[in-house]
């Protein structure tokens, strides 16, 4: 499955805005729980296995986050909380959870990469420029999971001031995990050492890597093959007009979520739709099912006025298929001409997406295995039994007429009387019959039960209201005597 990353900015004091085509994104370590519309996603897909993308530290290997500064800068803002004390100086530590450093952290005050300051540092409402001067202390070296900065000897430093850390460009990560940005204040270099608590300590999770190409199947009511016409048409699905098209099952395929600012992770350019993340034209959609009688078509809207693409059929007629992928829903249309008079055949479509993966994809994206999407149904009639028995004083039978000219299939479905009882459906319960026709089965030869003697049953046949018959005749073994009850059979 394809994964991307995304860094979360707090809600106080975050903030996430276009500058100059620059995407400023700040984490507020003071701030509550992120949230994600306060995202920046940088697509997994778009990592690679080269060199120059991956570095390996202690066996395992991080993937480079590249955010240029045309695109995304990533910063961490934290209050100092701490008070000072005369002769102590100040320390701020960062540490990495997940992720290291993939450039070595500079001691410069401009705001660029792997840099940490103080913009105001008397917090008095006015930004310094360049703010606080601070010293690369250690750490922050390629590699590295910590950088340890400190403030001039003597610097007056309000508790409540901010420290910025700008990460953008200098961060690796491993892949599937989340990656935390924890600081901590301390008062005196030996105290800044690793696992020492700070005086002041707060972390968040700046990375979190999810999945990036999404591909759904929605629910689809069934087309259907209307009885009244033969079979050869379908029926409209509260659509007017001849010939529409019919949807069957839909594809879907986007990316998620919707909220945040998406970036590649190669060039830290926008990500605007699937095909920065996959190749398209080398991608394909194909469906399975019976394409022999009617048009099909795919459809972005859902099988309206318009058609997106017409699909290359197998010389079998059995798959179909779109030559590339394309974002959205992409929908399997039918269209039956009104002249059509062979019966068109029930049974399921089924989709399946291969997806082109970028070059040297890390983490190539999740091709959607077979799935069903839809089916097309045959219309009939639902005939209601309230009482079936396999009792031995009785002998019961089930008859089935069938008026039409063409063979009709059927079955059957139980309803026990009793959680205790079991039942086992017979050699009789599904089956055809043929064409002008009387069936008449035994209800033993239907269904046998377990702990009861008696159930109710549904009779499900593909026939027309007007063209079959359906009754029972119950016969006391014993005295001879018969009831006979016809059921009104109800179209579906």
């Amino acid at each position: 499955m394809l994964e991307r990353t995304r860094f979360r900015m707090g809600v106080v004091g975050a903030f996430l805005t276009l500058l100059s085509g620059t995407a400023h994104a700040a984490i507020d370590l003071d701030a509550g729980a992120a949230t994600p519309v306060d995202t920046v996603i940088v697509s997994n897909e778009t990592f690679t296995d080269t060199a120059a993308a991956t570095q390996t530290v202690g066996g395992q290997t991080f993937h480079k986050i590249n955010l240029s500064a045309t695109s995304t800068v990533l910063r961490v803002d934290g209050k100092i909380d701490v008070l000072g004390r005369a002769g102590r100086q100040l320390f701020i530590r960062h540490d990495l959870t997940n992720m290291v450093f993939s450039q070595a952290a500079t001691a410069t005050a401009d705001a660029t990469t792997g840099t940490v300051r103080i913009p105001d540092a008397d917090n008095d409402g006015n930004v310094d420029s360049p703010g606080l001067t601070l010293t690369l202390e250690r750490g922050g070296t390629v590699g590295a999971d910590h950088v340890v900065y400190s403030a001039p000897a003597g610097a007056v430093v309000d508790r409540d001031a901010v420290v910025s850390a700008y990460l953008h460009d200098v961060l690796a990560i491993l892949p599937n995990t989340r990656g935390d940005v924890a600081m901590s204040v301390h008062l005196g270099l030996g105290s800044a050492s690793r696992g020492a608590t700070g005086l002041s300590a707060k972390s968040k999770t700046a990375v979190t890597t999810a999945t990036s190409l999404t591909t759904t199947v929605p629910t689809s009511a069934p087309v259907t093959a209307s009885v009244a016409s033969g079979f050869t048409q379908l029926s409209a699905l509260g659509r007017t007009g001849a010939n529409l098209p019919q949807p069957i099952g839909s594809v879907v395929v986007g990316l998620g979520p919707t909220m945040g600012i998406h970036v590649k992770a190669a060039d830290g350019e926008t990500v605007q739709d699937v095909s920065d993340v996959i190749i398209p034209a080398r991608s394909s959609m194909k469906f399975s099912g019976q394409f022999s009688i009617g048009a099909f078509a795919l459809s972005s809207d859902g099988c309206g006025t318009t058609l997106a693409r017409s699909l290359v059929l197998s010389p079998s007629e059995t798959e179909a298929t779109a030559s590339s992928v394309e974002a959205g829903t992409r929908t399997l249309c039918i269209t039956v001409p009104a002249t059509n008079n062979t019966p068109i055949p029930a049974g399921t479509y089924s989709a399946e997406v291969d997806y082109a993966p970028l070059a040297n994809a890390a983490f190539p994206p999740a091709d959607l295995a077979e799935t069903v999407i839809g089916r097309i149904r045959r219309s009939g009639v639902e005939v209601q039994i309230p009482f079936l028995t396999t009792a031995p004083e009785y002998e019961q039978h089930v008859i089935i007429v069938n008026r039409s000219a063409n063979p009709v299939d059927y079955t059957f479905t139980f309803t026990p009387f009793g959680d205790d009882v079991t039942v086992t459906p017979g050699g009789m319960s599904e089956g055809r019959v043929p064409a002008r026709t009387q069936m008449v089965m035994l209800a033993t030869d239907v269904v046998s039960l377990a702990g009861g003697l008696e159930m109710a049953a549904s009779l499900s046949v593909v026939a027309s209201a007007g063209g079959i018959d359906v009754m029972t005749q119950q016969v006391n073994v014993e005295t001879g005597d018969t009831d006979t009850v016809h059921y009104e059979p109800l179209e579906n």
